[in-house]
């Protein structure tokens, strides 16, 4: 939902650069809901969490790398500082 894609990673068109994206969900609160899927095997349902930000509460946050892949024995991986408008936010 965060990126509207289930890919975090992008590809230079050369595939010699990698861009890849890091989160830390730790503070974000857990939602619990009770699962009565296919996969229970038991009468009851299974409690699952998932880790979801709510308004006014922690997101995640997101840190983006560079890996230069050109030489496959010496891969440089930069972080990616982002720009000062959203750098505190």
């Amino acid at each position: 939902e965060i990126l509207k894609s289930s890919q975090a990673i992008w590809m230079s068109k050369d595939g010699h650069m990698m861009l890849y994206a890091t989160f830390n969900d730790s503070l974000v609160e857990e939602m619990h809901m009770s699962w009565f899927g296919e996969e229970s095997k038991s009468l009851y349902p299974e409690v699952w969490s998932l880790r979801y930000p709510k308004p006014g509460t922690c997101n995640p946050t997101v840190k983006l790398f560079v890996a230069d892949l050109a030489d496959p024995n010496n891969i440089n991986i930069k972080k990616v500082k982002p720009p000062p408008i959203i750098e505190n936010t």
